[in-house]
């Protein structure tokens, strides 16, 4: 964590955040590129708020929609839901210690799936 400018180095919240994940390619092939630092610990050279301004400085010279990065979070939820992912396995990535969290939060269908729903029920009915 990044408190009052510096790391601080914590115990995660609940065991059920000591998890491993796997990354996409493109994402081990940067972390690859980092210089670990002592114990083993791959940190870039930047710290949270320049790695922040950077970002929003990259966004606005691509003229691209700035979204911060506790969205990011959001939007893989989504979209893996939204993908055909098990909300089991979302959960267990998000970290959730209920699988009600990640319903609550991350399962809204879109209007497509509602019509879809509302089509099926239509046949149903009609059949």
């Amino acid at each position: 964590q990044w408190v009052s400018g510096h790391e601080v180095v914590v115990p995660p919240k609940t065991e059920l955040s000591r998890r491993t994940l796997p990354l996409p390619r493109f994402a081990v092939k940067r972390l690859r590129e980092l210089k670990p630092r002592e114990g083993g610990r791959l940190i870039g050279a930047l710290t949270p708020p320049q790695v922040a301004r950077q970002y929003k400085g990259w966004c606005k010279r691509y003229s691209l929609p700035h979204v911060p990065a506790r969205n990011l979070r959001h939007s893989w939820a989504t979209n893996t839901l939204a993908a055909g992912a098990d909300i089991a396995i979302v959960s267990k990535m998000l970290g959730h210690s209920d699988i009600k969290t990640t319903a609550k939060y991350y399962l809204k269908p879109d209007i497509t799936a509602l019509r879809d729903a509302q089509r099926l029920w239509e046949r149903a009915l009609i059949a």
